[in-house]
């Protein structure tokens, strides 16, 4: 059983739970994490919430997809959701990707984006915090400038060993995702955040609108 959940749960009908998160800043590497991840008995999702109907009560879905026994999501929208991706998967392991927030700045000014993202970015870092703090027993913590693959790797599919060769030919692989599709997520919720109702910005997320 995944957990405290009702026969219904799609989770506890799948009867696997997700292993992972992988939580940060946006433009911090989880597309790169995420393709990382997956390889062997691991799969990792990345960039998949906004398009399930239900949001992050939609990722036990995701499980149907893939039947390796190892599985997690690599996305900075993890960040605003994680307490809900703890009550669905109780067991999860958490990795917190914490980049300079200047650099995350340069990097979403390079992609055009014609809005201030600063309350974003604000509520993602203190989320950061507080999940490095609430859930420190099953959270590791990397800086972006010091990231070490092996070392995510070994914390979230502890059951295999990394592939030396595949890290050594992905570590100068750039993966990006498209500009506009960022974009596009970003702001589905830039009006809500900039009149301080983040709990609707929440809910238009969930929603995956």
């Amino acid at each position: 059983m995944v957990g405290s959940h009702s026969a219904g749960n799609r989770a506890v009908e799948c009867g696997r739970p997700m292993n992972y998160f992988i939580c940060s800043l946006p433009r911090s590497r989880t597309a790169w994490i995420a393709n990382f991840l997956t390889y062997g008995t691991s799969f990792c999702f990345h960039e998949v919430f906004q398009y399930l109907r239900s949001g992050v009560h939609g990722y036990p879905e995701l499980l149907e997809s893939t039947r390796v026994p190892n599985a997690g999501v690599s996305d900075s929208a993890n960040t605003l959701f994680i307490d809900t991706l703890v009550h669905l998967f109780p067991h999860a392991r958490i990795v917190v990707v914490r980049r300079e927030r200047s650099e995350v700045d340069q990097s979403m000014s390079a992609l055009g984006f014609g809005f201030d993202y600063t309350r974003i970015l604000d509520k993602f870092e203190r989320e950061l915090d507080r999940i490095a703090e609430v859930y420190e027993s099953r959270t590791l913590v990397m800086d972006y400038r010091a990231l070490d693959p092996t070392a995510v790797w070994d914390f979230c599919v502890p059951s295999e060993p990394v592939n030396k060769q595949r890290l050594r030919m992905l570590r100068d692989f750039n993966v990006q995702i498209k500009a506009d599709v960022l974009a596009r997520n970003v702001s589905s919720g830039i009006e809500q955040i900039r009149s301080g109702d983040t709990e609707r910005y929440r809910a238009i997320l969930e929603a995956g609108n």
